[in-house]
């Protein structure tokens, strides 16, 4: 019973949001977060309902976990949006915020990993102009950056800025 109520009011929402849509309220943090024993820089964006709920969020870190320094490209290392909220163009809405983060501050590539089998995400990112790492400028580095971050197989996705 409580899947169906769930997803009754999951489709109302998206109802909602076609003919009544949100004013999104977009924040953007400045942070730091210790992964894999090394501190990466970042940028967290939040995005928030009128009501104050958090809809979604994604981290660009303009570190690396290959280059000791600065990279010559940003990495979104995290993306997510809340159930409640899927289906209604939020995580295109934050990457798009995190892509133009990314061009201001002068990197010549964004760069991400995803699990080969999530193709709804892999679509997505297709859609707004990623395409397979190893055609990047940078291909080595992301090669190194996904042996680096996991033993599991991820797939690397770059876009030109």
């Amino acid at each position: 019973m409580i899947p169906l109520l769930r997803m009754i009011l999951n489709l109302l929402y998206r109802i909602r949001h076609r003919f009544l849509p949100y004013h999104w309220v977009i924040k953007d943090l400045v942070t730091s977060h210790m992964i894999h024993g090394q501190v990466m820089q970042g940028i967290e964006t939040e995005l928030f309902s009128p009501h104050g709920t958090r809809a979604g969020w994604v981290w660009l870190t303009t570190g690396s976990y290959y280059h000791q320094q600065q990279a010559p490209y940003a990495m979104i290392h995290s993306l997510a949006v809340s159930v409640r909220f899927r289906r209604m163009g939020i995580a295109t809405l934050v990457l798009k915020h995190a892509i133009e983060q990314a061009r201001a501050k002068g990197f010549d590539e964004l760069f991400l990993l995803t699990e080969p089998d999530n193709l709804p995400a892999i679509r997505l990112y297709q859609q707004l102009g990623f395409a397979p790492c190893h055609q990047g400028l940078h291909c080595d580095a992301y090669e190194k950056e996904i042996a680096l971050i996991t033993k599991t197989h991820l797939i690397g996705l770059f876009i030109s800025l």
